[in-house]
């Protein structure tokens, strides 16, 4: 029951970071894309290899956002006999 626990919470932290991960890399990668436009219409000029600190910041407060949003279903799966589940199954 522990192991699926751990499971389940590892999914849902592994999910929230490459889900992190990704979100920063799209979207700097639609700066990146949109850099030029946005300085022809306004000349504002945007560096799309520019990394703020917020954004360091975000990934740790998700893992825990993860964390919490993971439990319901991990206490579920640790409630449940896996035996008795697969015998009726």
């Amino acid at each position: 029951r522990a192991a699926v626990l751990g499971i389940i919470l590892s999914e849902s932290v592994l999910l929230c970071v490459i889900g992190g991960i990704l979100g920063l890399l799209l979207g700097h990668g639609a700066v990146y894309i949109g850099a030029p436009i946005v300085s022809d219409q306004s000349g504002l000029v945007l560096n799309p290899l520019q990394f703020e600190w917020f954004e360091l910041q975000v990934i740790p407060a998700m893992i825990l956002m993860a964390c919490l949003v993971g439990v319901l279903p991990a206490m579920t799966a640790y409630r449940t006999d896996v035996a008795d589940a697969l015998s009726h199954g």
